[in-house]
């Protein structure tokens, strides 16, 4: 996985794991996270503010 998907695997991962069961910690696997989380993946505040064309404030980059 890499490139722009790489890039997204990453953010989602790194949003999804403080809060995901440790049961289901191979969901986080890129095969197996494609198949369950790759149709809605989280998206950094970074992103969102990109598209909005807003600035990001200093508690969501903190």
């Amino acid at each position: 996985m890499g490139g722009r998907r790489g890039y997204v695997y990453l953010i989602d991962v790194l949003q999804r794991i403080d809060t995901h069961p440790a049961k289901d910690v191979a969901l986080l696997t890129p095969r197996l996270w494609k198949d369950h989380f790759a149709g809605n993946p989280l998206q950094s505040d970074l992103d969102r503010n990109k598209r909005t064309g807003e600035r990001p404030s200093v508690d969501s980059v903190l």
